[in-house]
C-alpha cells in the first residue's frame, strides 16, 4: 500500500481520493485530501445511490453535495480531526467552474447545475471553517492553472471565500493561510507564524487584514531568504 510505504520512508500521503470515501483514506492514513469533489462519499444522505451521478467532475461535485448529510459531513470532519487528516479544499477552483461554465472544456449543463455548484462551494467553505474551529488542519491551495485559475491571486480569493461564504473571520483565514499550510506541508516549525528561530519569511501590507481579509492584496513589499522584493519591480 502507498500510504504504508511512504511511512517506511518518512513521507506522508496527499492525494484528490476522487471516488474513494475520505473517511476511509483517513482511516488508513493519508496526510492531506484534496479538493471538495470526494468529501460527501463518506456523509451521503441515506438511500442515495451514487450510480445515478453525474459523470462530468463539476456536475458531480454538485451532485455529491447536494445529496449530503450535513450531520454527518460534521463527524466526518471530526474524524479527520482524530486521525489528523489534512483538507485542502481549493475552493477558488470551483468557483473558476463556475465562472467558465465548463471544466477542462467540458461544459457543466444547465443553470441548475451551477446553482448545486455555488450551493457546494459554500456547504464546503463552512464545512473547513468547522474542521479548522475543533482544531483539524485546513490548507490553502487553488489547483493553479486548472480552468484559468491564475496563481497568487487565487491564494487570496481562496482567503476571501472562506470569510465571505465559509463564515470565517479574517484571522481565522489568515491561520489557515500560514501556520495551518505550514503544518500540512510539514514546516510547522520552521514557517508559518513569527516566532523566535523561524525563518523570516514576511509579506508586508498596506492595511490590516483583520479589518478586511482583501487588505492581503495590498503588498508593499515581500521579505523572502532575507531580501527585499517590491511588486513593482517584479511586474516589470
Amino acid at each position: 500500500m502507498i500510504v504504508d510505504t511512504a511511512a517506511e520512508y518518512g513521507m506522508n500521503v496527499c492525494g484528490h481520493t476522487e471516488d474513494v470515501p475520505p473517511l476511509e483514506a483517513s482511516q488508513i492514513g493519508i496526510a492531506s485530501i484534496e479538493h471538495t469533489v470526494s468529501i460527501p462519499l463518506s456523509c451521503l444522505q441515506d438511500g442515495v445511490e451514487l450510480a445515478n451521478q453525474p459523470v462530468e467532475l463539476g456536475a458531480r461535485t454538485a451532485w455529491r453535495w447536494a445529496n449530503a448529510d450535513d450531520c454527518k459531513c460534521r463527524q466526518l470532519m471530526r474524524a479527520f480531526k482524530a486521525n489528523a487528516t489534512a483538507w485542502v479544499p481549493t475552493l477558488v477552483v470551483s468557483e473558476a467552474i463556475m465562472n467558465s461554465g465548463a471544466h477542462d472544456g467540458v461544459p457543466l449543463g444547465d443553470e441548475t447545475v451551477k446553482l448545486q455548484l455555488r450551493q457546494s462551494q459554500r456547504k464546503a467553505a463552512h464545512l473547513a471553517v468547522y474542521l479548522h474551529d475543533i482544531g483539524g488542519l485546513v490548507g490553502v491551495g487553488t489547483d493553479f492553472p486548472i480552468d484559468g485559475v491564475v496563481p497568487g491571486e487565487s491564494v487570496h480569493r481562496e482567503m476571501e471565500i472562506l470569510v465571505e461564504f465559509g463564515g470565517a473571520s479574517p484571522l481565522q483565514a489568515l491561520q489557515i493561510a500560514t501556520l495551518s499550510s505550514a503544518k500540512i506541508l510539514g514546516f510547522g516549525e520552521l514557517l508559518g507564524s513569527v516566532d523566535a528561530g523561524k525563518i523570516a519569511n514576511l509579506v508586508v501590507l498596506d492595511g490590516n487584514p483583520l479589518e478586511n481579509i482583501s487588505n492581503t492584496r495590498r503588498i508593499v513589499m515581500v521579505i523572502h531568504d532575507g531580501r527585499l522584493h517590491h511588486p513593482a519591480a517584479a511586474s516589470d
